[in-house]
């Protein structure tokens, strides 16, 4: 089921700064109502997408930048239509409408278990097809859960991080490690 758009917010332009915040808030709104905690740490949902958004700040991530904010916005709701009842249309309503980078971002890091593709697959898929500002939310996601697994002291980790490997490899072909520093890559 939808959530009416009236709970997410109302249509309005927002400097960077505001889409990200905005993004958070609606994050932080609909991952409250999730009441499954995160299933490595047993933390309530939302500090994992904040999480990956102070990590991508680590990187040097600014909402005051254009470009960066489109990356933070969507490491905000990176989850969201996997783990809310929020639709892609109530993101619409809420206020970005005009930003086909951040839909097409949470719609493409969204992952379908119903779907056609394996795990594995849709790995394979985002690091062949995604945008750069998409990219680098899914390796900063990647690697926090990575961080949570030796948290809790799963062994995994390492397998985990390999499988995600064409992700990694995107990031090599668009000058490696220079490349994760910022989303402009030519």
């Amino acid at each position: 089921t939808a959530v009416p758009a009236t709970q997410l917010g109302t249509r309005e332009m927002w400097s960077s700064r505001a889409m990200v915040k905005r993004m958070a808030v609606l994050a932080k709104k609909m991952h409250s109502r999730d009441t499954r905690p995160r299933k490595y740490t047993n933390a309530p949902y939302i500090t994992h997408p904040a999480n990956v958004v102070e990590m991508l700040k680590s990187w040097g991530y600014s909402a005051d930048d254009d470009n960066d904010a489109v990356s933070l916005a969507i490491a905000w709701g990176h989850d969201l239509l996997e783990r809310t009842k929020v639709t892609l249309d109530d993101i619409v309503a809420a206020g970005f409408p005009e930003s086909k980078r951040i839909l097409g971002g949470i719609r493409h890091l969204t992952f379908d278990p119903s779907g056609t593709l394996t795990k594995d697959a849709y790995i394979r898929d985002i690091g062949e097809g995604a945008h750069p500002e998409c990219l680098v939310v899914k390796i900063a996601d990647r690697l926090c859960n990575a961080i949570d697994f030796c948290m809790i002291g799963d062994v995994s980790a390492k397998d985990y991080l390999k499988r995600g490997e064409p992700l990694f490899s995107r990031i090599a072909e668009c000058k490696g490690a220079e490349a994760i520093g910022k989303t402009h890559w030519k």
